[in-house]
């Protein structure tokens, strides 16, 4: 799939709904993660749904209704239908266009890089329908120095900390991703049944207004187990197939 029949299906992409689990866009979605151009077209794309779709809803919302009184006494009227009725599209017209102005002025404004609409929702969400399927990797090793080496190398996220409990399992490899624009590393590990643990870092910013997490806060994705905290700067996302309990041994 090349970059440009990529952002034609994510164009169409919503988010937050069934579409992260529909075939339709997960080789597109999978060329975000790794296409550091498309994922930050998507990310900025996405953004900007947001903003209009945040920004219509509130101009629409405040359209106040009618007197009931006077809606029939128009609708009584000679022509009343063709009136009101484009009268009624006006009104929408014109709430939609005040709504993309604002919304054109908010996102201006907004920081680039810094979208604070993105949740750690999202962020758990996306990362868990990556390696859902075992993603392909850019260094297949056993040697978790020679992970940390390629990373320092090749990745914009600082040095990653591994959990006791991960780093007690074997590497498998490792790679980059792009989150919403921000730079991912990923780390997989082995289990002792043959599944795998998959570690996620990401600069703390990726996500909006991010409380900190000094403990692991869980949280079920499907049929997936994940923990997420932060450092100072980074936030860390781990997760595997199966429940709280299987998680917690790697922790």
């Amino acid at each position: 799939m090349t970059r440009e029949e990529a952002q034609l299906i994510l164009g169409v992409y919503r988010p937050g709904t069934s579409d992260a689990d529909d075939p339709f866009f997960a080789e597109a979605l999978a060329l975000a993660l790794t296409d550091q151009e498309l994922g930050r077209w998507f990310a900025d794309e996405q953004s900007f749904d947001q903003i209009i779709a945040t920004n219509l809803s509130a101009a629409t919302s405040n359209i106040p209704e009618p007197p009931a009184a006077l809606l029939e006494s128009l609708r009584s009227a000679p022509g009343a239908d063709r009136v009101v009725s484009w009268n009624f599209r006006r009104a929408l017209a014109l709430a939609a266009c005040v709504a993309l102005l604002a919304a054109l002025a908010t996102y201006a404004l907004v920081p680039r890089g810094f979208d604070s609409s993105v949740s750690l929702a999202d962020f758990r969400s996306e990362m868990v329908g990556f390696v859902k399927i075992p993603p392909s990797l850019e260094l297949e090793t056993t040697d978790l120095a020679e992970v940390r080496s390629y990373l320092r190398a090749n990745s914009r996220v600082r040095a990653v900390s591994v959990p006791d409990g991960t780093g007690e399992l074997p590497p498998i490899g490792c790679r980059t991703l792009v989150f919403r624009g921000h730079p991912v590393a990923l780390i997989c590990f082995k289990r002792e049944d043959g599944e795998l643990v998959h570690l996620l870092a990401a600069p703390r910013d990726a996500i909006g207004e991010l409380a900190s997490l000094p403990k692991p806060a869980y949280a079920a994705v499907g049929d997936w187990a994940t923990a997420s905290w932060t450092t100072d700067d980074q936030i860390y996302l781990l997760a595997t197939k199966g429940n709280r309990e299987k998680l917690q041994e790697y922790l």
